[in-house]
């Protein structure tokens, strides 16, 4: 069975996709640079092992993008401190993820070489690789059938299944069966995600599958000392200021009315608004939404001018300070919850002890699951339920106070991860 699903993959699966690839990428400019990037990866992989000594242990992780880099970023850092001749290789599929990550312990960055078995073979037998640990779900086929055949140790880490067994067709199954008998070990991020999978792969031997959670806390939790301070620890406080963290579309048509709303019953209430992408047409958008329900706005587009103004709707199109904005706030609302992709990150707001609303599609997100658990998360699922949370947090300072003790204690509770992840690869 392992090898017609092999056939099939090779023959019909992955051309089929190859080719839409090679067609899109013509109008789309991300994913044309994904692809000239991958045809590239091998030049700079040749480059790259010639220049270092050849006593070197080289880690190669791979990241689907920069949410999925953020969970290895950790383990790659505290690695490289535990292993001094540990070289850590980082690939990419999407340019997001390539072009903003960073870490001064990532030795070298690629795109994820294109998953035909030559090219792949040719790759793995470059770059020798001690272990090759993949970030979440971004997994694919020929790459860990090669590896495998080659002798190579595979990890999965912070590991989540998507979707419940009984979403699985009998092929998916069966070529997830394929995959994951050629993995050494899965780190999952819950024992509900052990479960799931063990479920799933009943008729496998393989993996070693341990709970190890999310490393990505480790992280958060680290920038979060740095940037609290004795002024902003208490969420009491701070000002009377609500912060919308990488909004969309679909997030401002359910937002903006009811917070407009907000504004004239609270006068002392304040608005940082942050999209997802600061491009012109979005601020465009977001400004003329604003000014049909009766408020102007300002749109900062310098770092420097966050702690000096202090209007009451402010549009932020600067990027990497979400983080830090966060701890001026009561409460925030993250974005992506009417998307299908699900809702961005919860964790960061979650961390500067903040109360977190969200829309409905939030499966994608272990740690929203555990906020609405906590009472520290909100699902909103219309206009009406946006203004009906905020406004019960608004208007009650206990309860306030309560769901944010009960949001920062997420993140306290799942710190830890990193450390058992870099033993594990280690050990093993």
């Amino acid at each position: 069975m392992k090898l017609l699903i092999i056939v099939i993959y090779n023959i019909i699966i992955y051309p089929l996709l190859f080719i839409i690839f090679l067609i899109f990428s013509t109008i789309n400019k991300k994913l044309r640079k994904s692809l000239t990037g991958k045809f590239q990866s091998k030049k700079r992989l040749k480059s790259y092992i010639n220049s270092i000594p050849p006593n070197s242990i080289i880690y190669w992780f791979h990241a689907s993008s920069l949410g999925e880099f953020y969970q290895i970023r950790p383990v790659i850092e505290k690695l490289k401190k535990k292993k001094n001749n540990a070289r850590c290789l980082v690939s990419f599929t999407s340019p997001s993820g390539y072009e903003k990550a960073e870490s001064a312990s990532m030795d070298i960055k690629i795109y994820l070489p294109i998953d035909f078995p030559w090219t792949v073979f040719i790759v793995l037998k470059l770059v020798k690789p001690k272990k090759i640990i993949f970030s979440s779900y971004d997994i694919w086929p020929n790459f860990v059938w090669i590896a495998n055949k080659l002798g190579h140790h595979i990890n999965i880490t912070a590991y989540r299944t998507r979707y419940e067994i009984g979403g699985f067709s009998t092929f998916i199954r069966k070529l997830y069966e394929s995959i994951f008998q050629s993995v050494f070990s899965v780190y999952t991020i819950s024992e509900k995600d052990k479960k799931i999978l063990q479920a799933m792969l009943f008729q496998v031997d393989c993996p070693k599958i341990s709970v190890f959670g999310n490393p990505r806390y480790d992280m958060v939790s680290q920038k979060a000392a740095e940037v609290e301070n004795k002024e902003n620890s208490k969420i009491l406080d701070r000002d009377n200021c609500i912060i919308i963290g990488s909004s969309h579309k679909s997030d401002d048509d359910i937002i903006i009315p009811p917070i407009t709303k907000l504004l004239n019953r609270y006068h002392d209430l304040r608005v940082l608004y942050v999209p997802h992408e600061p491009r012109a047409s979005e601020l465009s958008r977001i400004e003329k939404a604003f000014r049909f329900n009766g408020h102007s706005i300002r749109v900062v587009e310098q770092s420097t001018s966050l702690e000096i103004l202090k209007e009451r709707v402010m549009v932020i199109a600067v990027v990497g300070v979400l983080f830090k904005l966060y701890w001026d706030a009561r409460l925030a609302y993250v974005g992506g919850g009417y998307l299908p992709t699900g809702i961005h990150n919860v964790m960061e707001p979650a961390a500067a002890k903040l109360p977190v609303l969200f829309g409905p599609n939030y499966s994608n997100s272990d740690e929203a699951e555990q906020l609405l658990t906590t009472g520290g998360g909100f699902c909103v699922r219309n206009k009406d339920d946006f203004h009906d949370a905020v406004s019960k947090l608004l208007n009650d300072k206990q309860n306030l106070r309560i769901a944010s003790l009960a949001s920062s204690d997420i993140i306290c509770k799942n710190i830890g991860a990193t450390d058992k992840i870099v033993q594990g690869l280690i050990n093993e």
